[in-house]
């Protein structure tokens, strides 16, 4: 049972705001989103005026305005750090944890059955950030611990995740996404890597997850004007690799390669530098250029509004300069990376002298491919794409889900940025799919 939190009146009102019935969980945690933007923003008149209008006769705007400020009076929110969609009766309640200076906040926003706004209650978390494992890990029969390789200046800490036993056991090393990723490939409460690593090992799988070093040396690359993706995926990958192969409990013929996402574009470039590597799976993983890639999300991500304001205009008109830079054939290493879309010119450059399906065709390991048909950011285009280059090949597996995301959890109808603060796990069918093919080697 949550405790309320008593701040001035009693919050739990009950207001009406029409939407469309039969909407998804994206859809009601947009709706709550708004709502609770609205009030961040003070515009209660704009929320009062979607009540309906008995509620209007018994909620007036001052009480609304008084029942959030005294809410604040615990400090500033300064951020949603997890939602989750629960069915409470009749009631689909979708719960905003919010992070407060000294304590987390559900803000438990209810929808009735018509999918109308029916009741706003605020309660103590019981949710802090904790991780909550997935139902398909088996705690007791995995053990895992911090491990460090790689060379000064740029040693890597990472996660050794095994089966309990003697071993030897097939491993796999997974590459992360973009941008400074942990090793838990962490989105608020959600750890993607961790849910693929510990539910592997329950089945006897072991893997190396590491942190990238953008994310562990973030203030030393700040000013770096030559880093490329052979700094920021391949040297630690190797070291990576090294160090597993100095490990007893590891099966030195069972070494696979995992990348998701933009570690899936740079996995078939690892590839051809690394030694003894059984196999290579690819998660989520572009087929098109990087910049390709960023300018149809800042597209999707604006279709996602109500409409497309001049402010969002100026914004894509901004952005679209910016990939017209990068993909000018004149691009010059020292073109200021705030022309281009904040990276250095010399990233941008090396990517250019890489083309990641033609790399792939060149190599010989047998591959699996997964794909999420909810996925905005690498998308059914890119699947599409290995297949055509790929597709021929016997010991090439493409496996593709409709109902899953980015990061491969369930969803129904436009996947939206705010469902990755939706606390889930990566599918088991996903998990299920790597087991079998690692067990058919």
């Amino acid at each position: 049972m949550k405790k309320s939190i008593v701040v001035g009146l009693l919050l739990c009102f009950i207001f009406v705001l029409p939407v469309q019935g039969g909407l998804t969980d994206q859809d009601l945690v947009m709706e709550a989103q708004g709502v609770l933007e609205d009030l961040q923003a003070g515009n209660y008149e704009e929320v009062h005026a979607k009540f309906t209008s008995q509620l209007q006769e018994q909620l007036s705007v001052g009480a609304l305005e008084e029942a959030w400020k005294s809410l604040e009076q615990i400090g500033q929110l300064e951020e949603i750090i997890a939602i989750q969609v629960e069915q409470v009766q009749a009631f689909q309640v979708v719960v905003l944890t919010a992070m407060f200076p000294a304590v987390n906040i559900d803000i438990n926003i209810s929808f009735n059955t018509e999918g109308e706004l029916a009741g706003l209650v605020f309660t103590m978390s019981e949710f802090q950030g904790e991780y909550l494992v997935p139902p398909y890990v088996e705690e007791e029969k995995i053990t895992e611990e911090k491990v460090e390789f790689g060379q000064d200046p740029w040693v890597i800490s990472g996660k050794l995740t095994l089966p309990r036993g003697d071993g030897p056991w097939p491993v796999i090393i997974l590459m992360g996404g973009s941008g400074p990723t942990d090793a838990d490939g962490t989105m608020a409460a959600n750890k993607p890597y961790r849910d693929i690593a510990w539910g592997l090992a329950t089945e006897g799988i072991a893997s190396l997850r590491f942190d990238k070093r953008t994310r562990i040396y973030q203030e030393k690359l700040a000013t770096a004007t030559d880093f490329t993706v052979h700094e920021e995926y391949i040297e630690d990958t190797l070291f990576a690799l090294e160090f597993v192969r100095g490990l007893d409990t590891i099966d030195q013929d069972q070494i696979y390669l995992a990348g998701h996402s933009q570690g899936g574009m740079i996995l078939p470039r690892v590839a051809v530098e690394a030694e003894n590597v059984k196999g290579l799976i690819y998660l989520a993983a572009p087929a098109r250029g990087l910049e390709d890639l960023m300018w149809e999300q800042y597209n999707y991500l604006a279709e996602l509004e109500e409409e497309i304001t001049s402010e969002i205009q100026a914004q894509l008109d901004m952005i679209a300069g910016h990939i017209d830079k990068i993909k000018d054939p004149d691009l010059s290493p020292e073109t200021p990376a705030s022309q281009l879309m904040g990276i250095a010119a010399p990233y941008w450059l090396d990517l250019r002298a890489y083309d990641q399906l033609e790399t792939a065709a060149g190599l010989t390991q047998p591959m699996l491919f997964i794909q999420g048909g909810r996925d905005y950011q690498v998308t059914e285009e890119d699947f599409t794409m290995w297949k055509e280059v790929l597709g021929n090949r016997d010991d090439v597996l493409f496996t593709f889900f409709p109902d899953l995301n980015h990061i491969f959890h369930y969803g129904e109808g436009m996947a939206v940025p705010g469902e990755y603060l939706m606390v889930g796990h990566v599918e088991w069918e996903v998990l299920q799919e790597i087991i079998d093919w690692i067990g058919e080697k």
